[in-house]
């Protein structure tokens, strides 16, 4: 089978137009399109507006040996308003990345690693070559526990904390952002098959402020999540075929209306062609519904 080249999202809005008048359809637009090189690495993502504009895009560019050289992105306008660009070194790792500006000035991060290729820090530099933001990170074994990034005078901007069980798999995160005033403490629960069961999210003063559980089938595929917290409980129902594909899924609020239904119809190849999708705005905003329609183009075989 060809590798995919494009995948076009069309989309239809549908109103209601009263009781017992059905609805009403916008005109179909193109909403997004994907595009891929002949190895099946993205090219170009854009999405659009109803009137044809674009809203957002990225290009992005690789060299012979297929890693990202060069990344675009467009908001409408002819220039790019950010264009970021890497170097590789003789392992294939990134290096060096370059953050482009209109004006023609830049900033340079440099990457460095250890022995055994993990990524221990990253310097960025401006145009004068006055430090801007350095990250640390520092592993026990491979896995990562601690994730620093200070400003141009060693100030902490961001500390990250990470705590493992014997799996490697993630017990405990914490995040203190102090651009932000943002601090969460995540709590990660699993059974005995390694599988996720719960997850907690603490505030600065471990005070529990949400929840989050997960259920699954016999396949091991979640089919429900409740998430918790002290303004809301909503449930999400997830839904699958035969050989387990996602065919969707409905949120659920406390008061059991569904406020989200997202219904897929699968193709030849198991690919979506058409998607159905509900929200409602619950009153603090309108709500949405739409139709959307997918469309494959193929590279030659």
């Amino acid at each position: 089978m060809a590798n995919r080249k494009s995948t076009l999202v069309y989309r239809t809005d549908l109103v209601n137009v009263g009781i017992g008048q059905g609805q009403m359809q916008s005109v179909s637009y193109l909403a997004s399109q994907t595009d891929y090189d002949t190895e099946s690495r993205v090219i170009m993502q854009c999405s659009y507006s109803a009137s044809g504009g674009v809203v957002e895009k990225t290009v992005f560019e690789y060299d012979a040996n297929g890693r990202l050289v060069h990344e675009f992105y467009y908001t409408g306008e002819p220039e790019p308003a950010e264009e970021n660009s890497y170097e590789y070194d003789e392992k294939g790792k990134v290096c060096r990345e370059f953050k482009h500006y209109i004006d023609g000035s830049k900033d340079t991060t440099d990457y460095a690693y250890d022995d055994s290729g993990k990524l221990i820090e990253k310097v960025t530099v401006d145009e004068e070559g006055e430090t801007e933001l350095r990250e640390v990170f520092e592993y026990e074994g491979d896995l990562l526990v601690n994730h620093v990034i200070s400003d141009g005078e060693d100030n902490t901007v961001v500390s990250e904390e990470f705590g493992y069980n014997e799996k490697g798999q993630v017990l405990m995160q914490i995040r203190d952002d102090n651009e932000t005033g943002e601090f969460f403490k995540l709590v990660v629960e699993y059974n005995e098959s390694g599988r996720k069961v719960s997850e907690k999210i603490y505030d600065e003063e471990d005070e529990l402020v949400e929840t989050t559980w997960f259920d699954e089938d016999e396949n091991g595929r979640v089919i429900q999540t409740v998430e918790e917290n002290s303004l809301r409980r909503h449930e999400k129902h997830f839904f699958y075929d035969d050989q387990g594909n996602g065919l969707g899924y409905e949120e659920i609020n406390e008061d059991g209306d569904k406020v989200v239904v997202v219904e897929h119809q699968l193709g030849e190849h198991k690919h979506p062609v058409a998607s159905m999708v509900f929200v409602h705005g619950a009153g603090r905003s309108p709500g949405q519904h739409y139709e959307l329609k997918y469309e494959y183009v193929w590279h030659e075989a």
